[in-house]
């Protein structure tokens, strides 16, 4: 049988731990490396560092599928983007900069190769019972800015949620609790499938069969993630004085986070889907002909601007694409909207600043700081709206240079989370003045006794 979603048995434990730090030396290699060229897919080897690097902090069961993943992926990134001292101009050409094997960068990452192995290994030696690996096809297909930006979207918008239930559950939890502890385990599962799969679409040559097994883990976790809360819910694991912030959370948490994972699942397996029917057609005996470069724009043009205008409209939050020009690309309804744009600015080719600068200015607009960003192709704001909505804003600067914004809207959240001050300054305000009580009590209580022992023995 399969280990569970439960913290990992000690020896997986340690090769965990040893993966997190040869992963972590790994992103430093990457970050101080002079060697990587535009060609060098640094974002994506930097989130799969990231994500086994966090390994340690997930579960038991949840390990086993990102292994997988990163078994074969790293090593297919070692044969296609690092060269062999040798190499001859034919392969290499001089005006590409890429790492050479055996420098620094290639051994830090021989290194998590091995303990990415050893740590599948471990896994495989405790589990009774080991599903075959679904990593096996190799088949990679060109993927464009358009057809992942729909997923890299919603990639980006699943990430805020885990995160913000990650904080809620930390707060809420009382110190020691072993279910408590489950769900943020599970919850690091969440971020770490999701970053793989935001990871595999981000590639220029992406294996659609590599991104649908990291879909399917992680649409498996609402499920896990309910029977957990519910366990929290009628066991002592929610601090008492917070019992009301956890009761919003649980009573929203199917749309706050189960229904974004889902939302998620079904972007990157839509994605998924669009890159098989092209290796399909690729494949077909009629076009084995055709040269590779056709085959991989199957589609029209036409086509796929229609079916990303209608995923974009169906999107309640603000979303916008940019080129790496700083140029307007693609962009909703909501945005337009939550930025009263008049429809002459928002053309194709307009300039971000001109665009910007017919918007209404918001009201507050503020960066936030996030230790967990690993580099600076993402950045996240809050903005109050000239209507005085709230808006979280996300964005990511992909591999080739464009930009995506979502945007969700906390008005709510805010709301919520001002009654919460309200509430824990009403309850610091209690306490102080029970504090002040008590010292009246004690110095009434030391008066007295001074009185008492002042007065004369009548019985003398």
């Amino acid at each position: 049988m399969t280990l569970g979603y439960t913290l990992p048995p000690e020896s997986l434990r340690i090769e965990l731990d040893e993966l997190s730090r040869v992963s972590v030396e790994l992103i430093d290699a990457i970050k101080t490396s002079n060697v990587i060229g535009e060609h060098f897919p640094k974002h994506q080897l930097l989130e799969i560092a990231s994500a086994l690097s966090s390994l340690n902090s997930g579960t038991a069961e949840g390990c086993r599928v990102p292994l997988e993943y990163a078994r074969v992926r790293l090593p297919a990134i070692r044969r296609e983007y690092f060269r062999t001292p040798n190499s001859g101009g034919d392969i290499w050409p001089e005006e590409i900069i890429t790492p050479v094997r055996g420098m620094k960068l290639d051994a830090s990452l021989g290194t998590v190769i091995a303990a990415v192995s050893t740590t599948l290994d471990e896994y495989r030696q405790l589990a009774t019972a080991t599903p075959d690996s679904p990593f096996k096809e190799h088949v990679s297909i060109s993927v464009t800015e358009p057809d992942r930006a729909v997923a890299i979207a919603q990639s980006l918008r699943l990430q805020e949620y885990t995160q913000n239930a990650a904080n809620i559950i930390n707060r809420v939890s009382i110190e020691g609790s072993s279910r408590a502890e489950q769900f943020s385990r599970t919850l690091v599962d969440v971020e770490t499938s999701n970053g793989l799969a935001e990871a595999e679409a981000s590639f220029s040559l992406s294996v659609s069969k590599w991104l649908r097994p990291l879909v399917t883990n992680l649409r498996i976790y609402p499920d896990i993630l309910k029977k957990i809360g519910i366990s929290m819910q009628i066991g002592v694991d929610i601090a008492q004085p917070l019992w009301d912030r956890w009761g919003d959370f649980w009573s929203n948490v199917e749309n706050l986070l189960f229904d974004e994972i889902r939302k998620t699942g079904k972007a990157f397996e839509e994605l998924a889907t669009k890159l098989d029917s092209r290796i399909e057609a690729a494949q077909s005996p009629a076009k084995q002909d055709i040269r590779k470069e056709e085959l991989l724009e199957v589609d029209e043009r036409g086509e796929i601007d229609k079916w990303l205008t209608s995923a974009f409209e169906s999107l309640s939050e603000t979303f916008i694409l940019w080129d790496k020009d700083d140029r307007l690309v693609m962009w909703n309804k909501p945005f337009q909207a939550a930025y009263d744009l008049p429809d002459s600015i928002l053309v194709r080719g307009a300039e971000r600043s001109s665009v910007y600068a017919a918007a209404k200015r918001p009201l507050i607009e503020r960066r936030l700081a996030d230790p967990e960003v690993s580099n600076g192709s993402y950045r996240m704001t809050e903005i109050q709206l000239w209507d005085e909505r709230w808006l979280q804003i996300s964005e990511r600067r992909t591999q080739s240079g464009a930009t995506i914004s979502i945007g969700s809207d906390i008005t709510l959240l805010k709301r919520h989370q001002e009654r919460l001050r309200d509430s824990e300054r009403r309850l610091m305000a209690t306490i102080g003045d029970l504090s002040s009580a008590q010292k009246k009590l004690e110095r009434q209580r030391t008066e007295l006794l001074i009185q008492t022992r002042k007065q004369p023995d009548t019985e003398k």
